[in-house]
């Protein structure tokens, strides 16, 4: 029998830990059921993460690396361009894994303290770089003076409503166009509200 790295092992477990998450909630997972998705005992599942906190909060944070991904690596592109950019990729990196998006749901729901300290970390770090955009545009003339905070929650509402559309409710409207395409026309409407 082919022994197994610890680190493929860990990952086994993360894989299955989010799966189970995103079926049954943060509170509606044992630490027994993730041993058991995972092919571990609970021994063996507790060298690896000491409690089913750790292995969520391993999970989520994991997911805050995805951030810079996000953001495309030429920031003098047009607003149009850049944010369709971000658009594209937020949407391809979400709706090839739509278990993170039941695991944020279900987190959100059930009010986590670890969800809403990880969450805050994913909006500071998202919104940041979305405002730093917006107010340089701002700068320069190219989108009206709006509240950049407000600005960069309006725009990541867009991107996941189309996300929840794509994912979870699945709207035949939604799937009749490519990512690219839904993304383009979601900064289509944005601008269309801010442009200069």
């Amino acid at each position: 029998m082919k022994k197994i790295s610890a680190q493929k092992r860990r990952q086994k477990i993360l894989k299955a830990a989010k799966e189970l998450f995103a079926q049954k909630g943060f509170e509606g997972v044992t630490v027994k059921t993730l041993a058991q998705k995972a092919g571990v005992s609970e021994a063996l599942l507790y060298k690896h993460f000491k409690s089913k906190e750790e292995i969520y909060a391993t999970l989520l944070q994991e997911k805050a690396k995805d951030i810079e991904f996000y953001f495309p690596l030429n920031s003098k592109d047009e607003p149009k361009a850049a944010l369709t950019q971000i658009a594209v990729n937020f949407l391809e990196r979400n709706v090839t894994d739509p278990s993170f998006v039941r695991v944020f749901l279900f987190s959100s729901l059930e009010e986590h303290e670890l969800f809403e300290q990880i969450l805050l970390k994913l909006k500071s770090l998202f919104f940041s770089q979305l405002e730093e955009l917006f107010q340089k545009w701002i700068d320069q003339g190219k989108i009206k003076n709006y509240d950049v905070k407000m600005l960069a929650n309006f725009f990541f509402a867009q991107l996941y409503y189309v996300l929840l559309s794509k994912t979870i409710f699945s709207s035949d409207d939604f799937n009749a166009y490519t990512l690219s395409e839904l993304a383009n026309q979601a900064v289509e409407l944005f601008l269309k509200g801010v442009e200069a």
